[in-house]
């Protein structure tokens, strides 16, 4: 192949490549307004997530264990690595979830996280401990509005 030929295809491949942008940035425009799902949570969308941004980050607790799941979204993170990583105490953290749920029940008129929550693994208790994780759109919301 000549160097006339290679040239072209480069400038091929960087038109597929605007062309994919474009369509990845309209696919995210449409996920920003029409929202994701998130199962047993309800439907959220950015501006649902920057409803309770102000509120979640006053809170050290909550922003500390936002942060944990946007950094590693689909991952699931059990209660006791958020425990360990905000340095809360059981009850303080129950707390701030409780917060969370009045929360988002005051302003969006439903409880609702933008994170799962499901029932998981035995902790070192002997207690049924509670995993989260977060969608990466979501994540990436969360990341990308800091």
């Amino acid at each position: 192949m000549n160097e006339g030929e290679l040239r072209n295809q480069a400038l091929e491949v960087r038109q597929l490549a605007t062309e994919l942008v474009a369509k990845a940035d309209a696919l995210l425009a449409v996920m920003d307004s029409e929202g994701i799902a998130v199962p047993g949570q309800g439907t959220w969308t950015r501006a649902r997530l920057e409803q309770i941004r102000r509120d979640v980050e006053s809170n050290s607790g909550l922003k500390t264990m936002f942060e944990l799941l946007s950094r590693c979204p689909q991952d699931w993170m059990t209660y006791s690595q958020v425990l360990d990583a905000t340095g809360k105490t059981d009850r303080d953290m129950r707390s701030d979830l409780r917060s969370l749920s009045r929360l988002t029940t005051k302003l969006l008129g439903a409880k609702s996280w933008p994170f799962e929550a499901s029932q998981g693994p035995r902790a070192a208790s002997g207690r049924w401990e509670m995993t989260y994780r977060m969608d990466p759109v979501i994540a990436d919301w969360w990341e990308s509005a800091e």
